[in-house]
């Protein structure tokens, strides 16, 4: 795909221009089943990353369960709607330009990391797994199929059980704890599937 660049800034520019709305379809989604998944591994006052935090919803569960949370987002519109939703540091980031070492227990990355391109994925998936600390947890989720596409202006990079597990298996000091497959749980876009992960850092 030509001008994936562009692309990704018309998706980063998408969010500033449809943040009220895109929050107004997402904060209320019922991630119970998820959230299960992921606090299986972390402890109580862990220190958790949301990267991608979009609405704000997933940085005020974790923030109110009793988690320490850092909050980014590519997005400035969509910064100021975690604010509103949570007294947390939220800064305006790109997945791309993570920069921590070993700081992390662990990332939460809903929905996010879908819109990097894919020929950079597995650049920006060391640097998350190098933000985390050793036998630190990354949960990260992808819009299921094998596409990279522009849809109603937003870049996406999907991804199957196969393509997803050569990429983790690219990285290293990571394991794999889970991959599946879920429906959206949002009703009216409850035809899309997902795929999920949930990855340990087993080395420095």
């Amino acid at each position: 795909m030509e001008n994936i660049e562009l692309y990704r800034e018309l998706t980063i520019e998408y969010y500033n221009q449809n943040a009220v709305e895109f929050v107004s379809t997402t904060v209320g989604a019922d991630m119970e089943s998820i959230y299960e998944e992921f606090e299986k591994y972390i402890n109580i006052g862990g220190c958790i990353l949301d990267l991608g935090c979009g609405s704000g919803r997933d940085s005020k569960y974790f923030y109110e369960k009793g988690y320490h949370v850092i909050a980014f987002d590519a997005a400035i519109a969509m910064c100021e709607e975690t604010r509103k939703q949570v007294p947390i540091e939220v800064f305006h980031q790109r997945a791309e330009d993570i920069a921590y070492v070993g700081k992390f227990d662990a990332v939460w990355a809903c929905a996010s990391l879908l819109h990097v391109a894919r020929d950079n994925m597995q650049v920006v998936l060391r640097k998350v797994v190098n933000a985390l600390k050793t036998e630190g947890i990354l949960y990260g989720s992808w819009k299921y199929g094998d596409n990279e596409r522009v849809d109603k202006g937003r870049y996406f990079t999907d991804y199957t059980e196969k393509a997803m597990i050569m990429l983790i298996e690219s990285l290293r000091n990571v394991e794999l704890i889970k991959i599946w497959v879920t429906e959206d749980v949002r009703i009216e876009k409850s035809d899309n599937r997902w795929l999920n992960i949930l990855i340990r850092k087993i080395g420095a």
